[in-house]
């Protein structure tokens, strides 16, 4: 890890070049690695089967983790990938927040249910009181309101969750 608090999984799962595909290529025997998902499958792969720290964070990205980076950018092969290395799923920010909240915020159902269905908690609270559902609705992403909402999320938990908030957000028809 270097001073800044940056590891060599979240570099290089941020910033994979060329130079990295043609050694992982060659280590792999691949040819074909599209290289958007070569940040947070391949790379992640490559560093994790060498010994890398699945959940180490970045201090220059508020303690974020790998997971969360695969779940803010909807990347659900690299979100499966790292919760079978065993991230912990729940792992959370300095703001409290987890992947599942960085995928409801970004829109990103599929990754949404991906972490749902690998057992993240549903109702974690960020440090505001904010749950994943909100920060959907905050986010105006119906489709991700909705899964939430069908997965049993608890609209008491934490900050006030009002119907008006409701409607104002996502619109009358999904309420």
């Amino acid at each position: 890890m270097r001073t800044d608090g940056t590891t060599p999984l979240s570099l290089l799962c941020a910033q994979a070049g060329t130079k990295v595909l043609d050694v992982f290529k060659r280590a792999t025997g691949m040819v074909e690695v599209e290289p958007e998902k070569a940040n947070y499958i391949a790379v992640a792969k490559l560093l994790l089967d060498a010994g890398a720290s699945v959940d180490a964070t970045s201090a220059t990205l508020q303690g974020e983790t790998a997971l969360q980076q695969a779940a803010g950018a909807g990347d659900v092969k690299g979100v499966d990938t790292l919760v079978k290395a065993g991230a912990m799923i729940d792992k959370a920010k300095q703001d409290g927040s987890t992947a599942l909240h960085v995928a409801a915020e970004g829109g990103h159902l599929t990754a949404v249910e991906a972490l749902l269905k690998a057992g993240a908690k549903i109702d974690h609270q960020k440090v505001d009181g904010s749950t994943p559902l909100h920060v959907a609705v905050e986010s105006g992403h119906v489709s991700t309101v909705e899964s939430l909402l069908r997965a049993s999320a608890d609209v008491d938990k934490g900050r006030p969750l009002t119907s008006e908030r409701l409607i104002g957000k996502i619109g009358r028809a999904h309420v």
